[in-house]
């Protein structure tokens, strides 16, 4: 079965790999999340951050990092709470493995944000 490949980012700054069957579609997502619905925040260079749509109202806990590579790749202005999942997608709007352009992109701005 195919897997679709990305980056978690936590609201303690921890930023690991993250996996999951491409046919679950957003399941995983809001497991990983802590979530019942996501949001997709698009980027640049096909950078999808897909957050917790309900954050706000749950109160999750900033996520400075996220706040910072928002910002610094689309001038994103507002606070991202929880963690979120960077990923891309398809042609047809399937969610798909981070480019590795957009992977590339991700580690360049990682090491310019604050931790």
């Amino acid at each position: 079965m195919p897997e679709i490949r990305g980056l978690i980012v936590t609201t303690t700054g921890k930023v690991s790999e993250y996996k999951q069957e491409a046919a679950l579609g957003f399941k995983p997502m809001y497991r990983a999340l802590s979530c019942s619905m996501v949001e997709r925040l698009s980027l640049s260079n096909g950078i999808d951050l897909w957050l917790d749509e309900d954050g706000m109202y749950t109160q999750k806990k900033h996520n400075k990092k996220l706040s910072e590579i928002a910002d610094q790749l689309t001038k994103y202005e507002h606070r991202i709470l929880g963690a979120g999942i960077c990923l891309s997608t398809d042609d047809w709007g399937d969610l798909a493995t981070l480019s590795k352009l957009g992977y590339n992109m991700l580690k360049t701005v990682l090491s310019k944000v604050s931790s």
